[in-house]
């Protein structure tokens, strides 16, 4: 029996292409498969790890602030409508408390590593502090000065007193507090930009060059410049 060489070796060549082609996509389907799966880590940890974190926790603090501050107010406006009828038992009651911060040193790392600069680390310390020092003043000090003036330990104070100096303590509070907005802003702003990239480990030091990065970054310096220079002039 003759054998058809020819024949054979174009069976043999359709079946070594089979073959190659099929490695060829199982390799490239695995790349793709890869390359996604870190993009997917990447937005991971700069995302739900670190933007999500920050942004999360400064709004955290804002809010429970902001009640707060809402419930002092509405004990000085009882205090001012009527002082006879005011019911000492409420100055315990509405408040939340507040937590503070736990930092999240990672989250913080992280968003310095990926927009190239720490000052979303330093307004978010002013931000923290600032408003703990307001909520102390709405929910400890205001509250204990009411008390003190409802057991007569405040010699000589009228309600009208109280009530005025509590009012002149509470009302740029809220003003205040909004001046972080733009951190808040800033954030999501960061997180938009990163969601919209497809970016691996390697390039994620290119994502601090962005136009749209270092405006939001000057913009912020721009704000909070003067109380970045006082808090280090304090040091």
């Amino acid at each position: 029996m003759e054998i058809d060489w020819i024949k054979l070796t174009d069976e043999a060549l359709h079946v070594a292409s089979g073959v190659v082609t099929g490695v060829v996509l199982a390799y490239c389907g695995l790349r793709i498969y890869f390359i996604q799966k870190e993009y997917e880590l990447v937005k991971q940890r700069y995302l739900d790890q670190c933007l999500d974190v920050v942004a999360g926790e400064l709004e955290e603090i804002t809010s429970v602030f902001l009640h707060n501050w809402a419930r002092s107010l509405e004990l000085v406006k009882e205090l001012r409508d009527a002082p006879e009828n005011f019911e000492k038992a409420h100055l315990d009651q509405g408040f939340i408390p507040f937590r503070g911060s736990n930092f999240n040193q990672a989250a913080h790392h992280r968003l310095r590593v990926l927009t190239g600069s720490r000052i979303f680390w330093d307004c978010y310390q002013i931000a923290l502090a600032q408003h703990m020092a307001m909520n102390a003043i709405a929910a400890k000090e205001i509250p204990h000065a009411i008390s003190e003036h409802l057991s007569g330990r405040l010699v000589g104070a009228k309600a009208s007193d109280v009530v005025a100096t509590a009012i002149n303590e509470l009302k740029p509070m809220s003003s205040k507090s909004s001046e972080f907005a733009l951190l808040h802003n800033s954030l999501q702003r960061i997180a938009a930009e990163l969601e919209r990239s497809r970016l691996s480990f390697e390039k994620i030091e290119t994502f601090a060059k962005r136009a749209n990065v270092l405006e939001i970054i000057k913009e912020l310096e721009e704000q909070f410049g003067p109380q970045l220079h006082d808090e280090k002039s304090a040091d």
